[in-house]
């Protein structure tokens, strides 16, 4: 799809249908490594480990949730892995 509109590169976001599942996501990130960078959506409780999965896919930035309540104080610790890896996002010290 990216050439048939003439686009070079691209950022996906997860959609909030698919909650955190982000295979789908992965997967088109994973078809165009090159061009593709993605935003996920994470449970509070992500490891380390699935961040750095998420990372190696490409995602750059993470989406939360604060309207369904998602979004807590475990959201801190979130960004701090996410800060801690570079990823898109304000962060402070």
């Amino acid at each position: 799809m990216l050439d048939a509109t003439g686009t070079t590169y691209g950022v996906l976001v997860q959609v909030s249908v698919h909650g955190t599942d982000n295979s789908l996501l992965v997967e088109a990130l994973r078809a165009h490594p090159g061009r593709l960078r993605g935003v996920a959506v994470t449970p509070p409780d992500i490891s380390d480990r699935a961040l750095a999965e998420l990372k190696d896919a490409g995602v750059t930035g993470l989406r939360l949730n604060t309207v369904t309540g998602v979004a807590s104080a475990s959201t801190s610790s979130t960004a701090s892995s996410r800060c801690a890896r570079n990823w898109a996002g304000t962060c402070s010290s």
